[in-house]
């Protein structure tokens, strides 16, 4: 009995303040004053041009906008000659083998030999090298190594690799240079 008075109360209020928010007046009613409808309309224009200014922003974000210079395209933005010099200096290739084995050979009893890998276990470039497998160079044989920007060397077994220090990936493999 309870449950169901409490029902009903609950109903008659909904019902009741339902009917009081359909007869709110609205910004255009016929009471409101000529005052009230123009800080309305100077509300929503303000609004309006806020919102296509930030569209044109949007828009124009390639550019740039410098004081007193106007707007500046992206093409001009860098320094002529600046895509040319940035390829130049990040064509990185795979050192050639052939020179690494004739570096490496010479500082090979300087080195010694990485931890032995796992049976049938096998280096694939672009993999992850496998936790445990291998060591890093140790600082006083790696000035013996080339150096190339962003990779670092490890051993394992009578193995070098080139291993991408961000990621960890493998980038060559020399083998059978430790022996």
């Amino acid at each position: 009995m309870k449950l169901r008075h409490l029902f009903v109360s609950i109903c008659a209020a909904a019902a009741l303040l339902g009917s009081l928010a359909q007869a709110a007046p609205g910004p255009f009613a016929p009471g409101k004053s000529q005052d009230h409808r123009r800080s309305f309309q100077h509300h929503q224009q303000q609004r309006d041009h806020h919102r296509d200014q930030m569209l044109r922003r949007d828009h124009n974000r390639h550019g740039q906008q410098h004081p007193g210079s106007g707007y500046r395209p992206r093409d001009h933005a860098l320094p002529p000659g600046h895509r040319q010099i940035y390829q130049q200096r990040h064509q990185y290739r795979a050192p050639d083998r052939d020179q690494l084995r004739r570096q490496i050979y010479q500082q090979r009893h300087n080195m010694g030999r990485g931890p032995g890998r796992p049976p049938r276990s096998h280096l694939i470039i672009g993999r992850p090298i496998p936790h445990g497998w291998s060591q890093r160079v140790p600082h006083q044989h790696v000035r013996h190594l080339p150096q190339y920007p962003g990779y670092e060397w490890h051993r394992a077994g009578s193995d070098l690799v080139l291993v991408a220090v961000t990621t960890g990936l493998i980038y060559t493999v020399v083998e059978n240079v430790l022996n």
